[in-house]
């Protein structure tokens, strides 16, 4: 569905609005009674609970400081049944406090089981031990439904008859701790996944029919003729928005919803160990081979190693020379680093951690880790001493930290890490990992001299600025220190749920990936070395709006220029419209629909207006591609194979595919006729069997876009309209 947003609509667009977080509504400690054997719902402590057993059930919900104690972020339930109860069915809805831990928390909810010691001493670390229960997340109802059996472990034996309930007369003899737990993945996508989605592989074709439009920014120049010099712009792509699907890290970057600014890596793919043999029911992550893909602009390309002579190369080879190092000080195994050298001179590196010549100077931050386990002889780490001592810390991603071209003048990139722990080997030792990070600054106008960069310092740098993930109120400040439980709904696209601590109670049993941080102001500088002076800033103003998932969104761009004397000229912002359009085919699933914003007209400093018209949606639930022959797909809808959180199998979804039918530019002054540039797009679109080895084997299908043969361009006026074979960029002039 294609929903307007509730402001008064204009040519200019429509800015999505956002309001102040709604607290949670969590359940009072109460006890209640149910006799029937119906699957009717009770409120208890306001929390609606329905319970399918024979002989009815005594019903407690715990207290919200009880619960905290078990270190359970949702609700935590005890179910007292008769003693001859074989099977038992639990329904718990989440309504009240589906948006508690942010990022989709509410669709993340699962059922697990907790120790019957949970309810008498929640503080002992062996009561607050969680199993995982089979259960069904209704996002449209709001309710999780769990399915307990003896056989399944569900059930807590009880040694002695248990006292008759404080609400009833039933004496019960099994009693039940049933727990929701929010997961790292859900119906709306995955933090399991790393921000690399298989999205990233589209558009490489013509005929993609996404929206696109880049905001450069000034970048003074070194000063020393040095052809080192960064291009940073912001860039939008409405591809990447119609690339988020249930499998996917669907939390948006640092700037906004389909926005990016990156300034390279070299990403590692891992497998989760619970698709292996070796590692089946757990949930950390296992060696998958040399799965490798490069991020570097028109660069951008999978890195192919070549068996027979170990070398390495882009998947289509350019001629860019490409090196795997190792002994670098970067906190890998084997230290190990990329280096690229491109057919100019050129020279590239990721992940090495410092430029040549460090002795003490800071290092970059610039490689990100994990805990890797290698599963069988051959993969490293792999210990025949068995799985636990298997594991070693690998690098997941690499970013770019060093520039240097044939002259030897150089550029230096640095990172912020954002680390997190999780419980590795099914909850055996608490473990860091590096779930995140952004860019913090790049020096440039360096030379290597003799061997180092460290001669002198830079004569330019351009400086990136984070603010937390967060809605700040006229009570509420956003402080770091801030960013708990209790808080997590000033948090809407975080998983606070996700996040441990280096000792205490942590539920997690795998790595997720995600970032506090968001951009909100980068200054350019230049000068004298050790007196650089600011020449731009550019500021970012977002927001989480109301509608559809509470996403990053950003609002405008402003830029301010610095004159020789410091004083400040502010330019009029550009302002970005959205229109928020579903992602999942409705109704398909009995699931959300997963709306998201896309830029639907921007506002230039001078006024201009460009608005973008999107295709409608090709596909219902009751007509999409055929599930039997999905090889000859010729809809723009997609299929998506998926589990859902508490489910051991995959099931078909399918998503919308969405291209941009026309772009006009309009002055709002009058001055300038309007422009309008429509498109045709011939024939039926391409879909191809998915080959991304994010993708496991068992759940790829033909979900990989190829676009259309030919789409044809017409532009009314006195140019006689004509068709071209691929989309025509829309970028900012």
């Amino acid at each position: 569905m294609a929903v307007d947003d509730p402001e008064a609509a204009s040519d200019k667009g429509q800015q999505p609005t956002a309001s102040a977080p709604e607290l949670p509504e969590w359940p009072d400690a109460k006890t209640a009674v149910n006799d029937e054997s119906a699957s009717t719902p009770v409120e208890v402590g306001g929390l609606p609970v329905a319970v399918e057993a024979a002989g009815g059930a005594d019903i407690e919900v715990l207290a919200r400081a009880e619960v905290e104690q078990l270190g359970v972020d949702g609700v935590v339930v005890a179910v007292s049944t008769a003693v001859d109860e074989a099977d038992l069915a639990v329904t718990i809805g989440y309504e009240g406090f589906a948006d508690a831990g942010g990022a989709g928390f509410g669709e993340r909810l699962t059922a697990v089981s907790l120790p019957e010691c949970a309810l008498t001493t929640p503080e002992d670390p062996q009561c607050q031990v969680q199993t995982p229960l089979p259960s069904v997340n209704d996002p449209v109802g709001q309710t999780v439904s769990a399915q307990l059996s003896e056989a399944d472990g569900g059930f807590v034996s009880a040694d002695t008859v248990v006292e008759d309930s404080t609400a009833g007369s039933n004496a019960r003899a099994a009693r039940t701790v049933v727990a929701l737990a929010a997961a790292a993945s859900g119906s709306n996508g995955s933090f399991a996944a790393s921000s690399l989605a298989p999205s990233s592989k589209w558009g490489v074709s013509g005929g993609t029919g996404a929206f696109t439009w880049s905001y450069p920014m000034i970048t003074p120049p070194a000063g020393n003729q040095s052809e080192v010099t960064p291009d940073v712009a912001i860039s939008y792509n409405s591809a990447v928005v119609d690339g988020r699907i249930a499998s996917t890290n669907n939390q948006p970057g640092w700037i906004g919803q389909g926005w990016s600014y990156e300034a390279g890596y070299i990403e590692r793919s891992y497998l989760a160990c619970a698709d292996t043999t070796a590692g089946a029911g757990r949930q950390d992550l296992c060696w998958q081979g040399e799965v490798l893909n490069l991020s570097l602009g028109a660069n951008s390309a999978t890195l192919i190693k070549d068996d027979a002579s170990g070398t390495w190369h882009p998947q289509e080879d350019n001629g860019t020379l490409v090196e795997r190092r190792t002994g670098a000080d970067n906190g890998a195994k084997d230290g190990e680093y990329w280096r690229l050298t491109m057919p100019d001179g050129t020279v590239y590196e990721f992940g090495r951690n410092y430029g040549p010549g460090r002795t003490t100077q800071e290092p970059t931050e610039s490689t990100w880790t994990v805990p890797v386990y290698g599963v069988k002889a051959g993969d490293p780490c792999y210990s025949s001493a068995g799985f636990a001592s298997s594991r070693c810390i690998q690098a997941w991603r690499w970013n770019l930290d060093y520039v240097e071209d044939a002259n030897g003048n150089a550029a230096m990139y640095y990172y912020n890490k954002e680390t997190n722990y999780y419980n590795a080997n099914l909850g055996s030792t608490l473990v860091q990992y590096v779930r995140g990070g952004s860019l913090k600054r790049i020096e440039y106008g360096l030379t290597n001299r003799s061997g180092s960069v460290y001669g002198a310092s830079a004569t330019a740098k351009i400086e990136f600025t984070m603010a937390e993930r967060c809605i700040p109120t006229s009570a509420f400040t956003c402080a770091e220190a801030l960013f708990t439980a209790a808080n997590a709904i000033y948090w809407p696209d975080t998983p606070q749920d996700q996040a441990c601590a280096a000792s205490g109670v942590c539920n997690n049993w795998a790595p997720s990936f995600w970032s506090r941080k968001r951009l909100i102001r980068v200054d350019m500088y230049a000068g004298q070395p050790g007196s650089l002076k600011k020449l731009d800033s550019y500021a970012l103003e977002q927001s989480y709006p109301d509608d559809g998932d509470k996403a990053l969104w950003l609002k405008s761009i402003t830029h301010t220029g610095y004159t020789e004397s410091g004083a400040a000229l502010t330019e009029p912002p550009v302002t970005f419209n959205g229109i928020l359009m579903d992602n999942r085919v409705d109704g398909y699933r009995a699931l959300a629909p997963m709306l998201m914003w896309r830029v639907s007209s921007i506002v230039a400093e001078n006024g201009a207006v460009t608005q973008v018209t999107y295709s409608t949606k090709d596909c219902t639930a009751s007509s999409v591609p055929n599930t039997g022959s999905l090889q000859d797909n010729t809809r723009r809808c997609f299929p998506v194979k998926w589990a859902s959180p508490g489910q051991s199998t995959s099931s078909v979804d399918f998503f919308h595919k969405y291209v941009v039918e026309a772009v006009r530019t309009i002055d709002p002054a009058g001055v300038s006729p309007s422009q309008l540039s429509s498109y045709t797009y011939v024939g039926t679109p391409a879909w191809r069997f998915d080959d991304n080895e994010l993708v496991k084997a068992a759940d790829r299908t033909y979900g990989q876009f190829r676009g259309y043969q030919q789409v044809e361009t017409w532009r009314p006026g006195p140019v006689i309209p004509r068709s071209i074979r691929s989309m025509v960029p829309i970028s900012r002039l």
